[in-house]
């Protein structure tokens, strides 16, 4: 599963090296950190990801709005 936020990136390498004040175990940590991007950047995550309301998950769920359409928009 990728890192989807500026917030979530901090929280995972934290996780990763021991230090999770939130109680995410180092294993989960690791899986996200090796999921990222290989000698990329994370330049491009916005700092904290958009909850998704009820009416925007029915309208994903049914098909008439696409994930494209949600990640520019930071959801």
């Amino acid at each position: 599963m990728p890192i989807v936020s500026d917030a979530q990136q901090r929280a995972m390498y934290a996780a990763k090296a021991g230090n999770s004040t939130l109680g995410i175990p180092k294993s989960v940590g690791a899986d996200f950190v090796a999921a990222g991007p290989k000698g990329g950047s994370f330049a491009k995550l916005p700092a904290r990801k958009k909850p998704m309301g009820a009416k925007m998950k029915r309208a994903v769920d049914s098909g008439m709005v696409s994930q494209e359409a949600l990640s520019k928009r930071g959801y």
